[in-house]
């Protein structure tokens, strides 16, 4: 396996997750992390599942930018969305991304009472950089933000078992380091 950075134009080289700032920059960043990682001989003859890992990479990338201040788009951050993307319980298919970006969707966020039974809904918390709150706006359609946009087309395309199996080798393919 090689280094995303190899992989990379040079005014990305630095600190990518810092320095993106174009939808084409996390179009870069994402196929980077598939030509560093396994995954490129795999998606090579499947291009279904090259499109579902770069939706996935997208998305969480593209969060990072439009919703996270720069100090937060770190690869930890990265890693982090990704393992959220994995059902925190075999059985289940929910997961912590799904409802990170429900919250967008919806402008709600669901919270689960002390009885652990209840489930509540309450305002999302969540602005955009832009200054865009979804509770504001009763949600964001997927088609007026970048990253639930790519979020919708990955889990659309992807049973939850590749959904977690793809998450899981992006996950592999990132850099150990902090960046």
């Amino acid at each position: 396996m090689t280094d995303i950075l190899d992989y990379l134009p040079e005014r990305l080289a630095g600190n990518p997750l810092q320095s993106m700032k174009s939808d084409s920059d996390i179009e870069a960043i994402a196929e980077a992390v598939i030509n560093a990682s396994s995954l490129r001989d795999e998606c090579d003859s499947d291009s279904f599942f090259k499109a579902t890992a770069k939706q996935l990479l997208s998305a969480c990338l593209g969060y990072l930018r439009d919703w996270c201040s720069p100090e937060q788009r770190t690869m930890s951050n990265l890693s982090a969305l990704l393992r959220a993307a994995v059902p925190s319980e075999p059985r289940r298919s929910d997961t912590d991304l799904e409802n990170l970006f429900y919250e967008i969707e919806s402008g709600c966020k669901r919270v689960v009472s002390a009885d652990g039974i209840t489930t509540c809904w309450e305002p999302t918390v969540l602005e955009r950089n832009d200054g865009t709150c979804p509770r504001d706006t009763n949600g964001i359609r997927p088609e007026d933000d970048f990253c639930l946009g790519c979020y919708k087309r990955f889990v659309q395309g992807a049973s939850p078992s590749t959904r977690t199996a793809i998450a899981l080798s992006l996950l592999n393919a990132l850099p150990k380091r902090k960046a």
